[in-house]
């Protein structure tokens, strides 16, 4: 009896500790544009507390031009932000991601949030990954 107690106990922590964990949360891209902080307030009151905002203008070479009014607006009300970026693969990954960095940084963007990568289809992944 005492070892299935224990066998339903961790069964049932790891049905439902995912859940209890999980996050609400929202991406968003470039082109939802100059997001007003009011728009960051209704997800607020409506049980956000994470995102992940798009700094890149898409797959374009060239950030995004409202990443620091939105993250400036997101940060009013969203306690963690990320920024995500699509590196364009025609370009020399160090230097771009490099020069993102840099101005993501001096422009306050980049704090202690986290940046992740968005590369999507297949034509982008080294060859053994593909």
């Amino acid at each position: 009896f005492y070892f299935g107690m224990r066998a339903a106990l961790r069964l049932f922590l790891f049905a439902f500790l995912p859940v209890v964990f999980a996050t609400t949360g929202f991406d968003l891209s470039y082109f939802q544009g100059d997001v007003p902080a009011s728009t960051f307030q209704c997800l607020s009151e409506n049980g956000y507390v994470f995102g992940v905002i798009e700094a890149t203008h898409g797959s374009e070479p060239e950030l995004n031009p409202y990443i620091s009014s939105v993250m400036s607006n997101a940060r009013q009300y969203i306690p963690n932000v990320d920024i995500y970026i699509f590196p364009d693969p025609f370009y020399d990954a160090s230097d771009l991601i490099g020069g993102y960095i840099t101005d993501l940084i001096n422009d306050g963007v980049l704090q202690s949030n986290m940046v992740w990568f968005d590369i999507e289809g297949t034509q982008y992944w080294y060859s053994s990954c593909a």
